[in-house]
């Protein structure tokens, strides 16, 4: 009897063991943005909702579509803001066919019920100021590399782009821009009060 009480002790033990450091990772919001977009790359979207604010879920649609792909990320050093509610870590995904385009975006965490959460829409506002940048930097480095010589016919196709990339970011920031359609789910059960 004592030798299967030991057994039950020590479990229970490791159980508690286990939990104490499957539950730190939700206080720690880069742990949590290394997550995110972990899932969001292997296309595991159940996980990746399961890390954001219960406002933002519905944007998650917008991370993985043809245009953005991400195919690997780094994050960069973490700041907490707003009386240590709110977290931005400097992200950079690569995406694009090759993985080959850098994109600056900020992943923004939030603290809710001493959780840490992404906030989605958020990040994405900051990914689309992040692709404008560097759309703008990637035709500067090409004008620096001695294509001065540039005919008029490639003036107008960079400005036709310009012109299509300004408004397909303006769209999608509008979109932002619209609270996302009530879902008459009840929140999950952590979220509830």
């Amino acid at each position: 009897m004592k030798v299967v009480m030991r057994y039950i002790g020590s479990g229970l033990l490791l159980l508690l063991l286990l939990t104490g450091c499957i539950g730190e990772d939700s206080k720690d919001p880069k742990a949590i943005a290394n997550q995110f977009w972990s899932a969001v790359i292997s296309n595991d979207m159940e996980t990746a909702k399961n890390l954001t604010t219960w406002e933002s879920v519905q944007y998650l649609s917008y991370l993985k579509t043809a245009q953005l792909n991400p195919q690997r990320y780094e994050l960069g050093e973490m700041k907490l803001i707003e009386n240590n509610t709110k977290a931005e870590i400097p992200t950079v995904l690569h995406g694009g066919e090759l993985g080959n385009v850098a994109i600056p975006v900020r992943t923004i965490a939030v603290k809710v019920k001493e959780q840490w959460r992404i906030d989605v829409q958020t990040t994405l506002g900051s990914l689309v100021q992040g692709t404008m940048g560097a759309v703008v930097n990637e035709l500067n480095g090409l004008l620096q590399q001695g294509l001065k010589g540039l005919d008029e016919t490639l003036n107008k196709t960079l400005d036709g782009l310009g012109k299509q990339l300004n408004e397909g970011l303006d769209k999608i920031q509008k979109d932002l821009q619209i609270p996302p359609p009530v879902d008459n789910q009840p929140a999950p059960k952590e979220e509830r009060i």
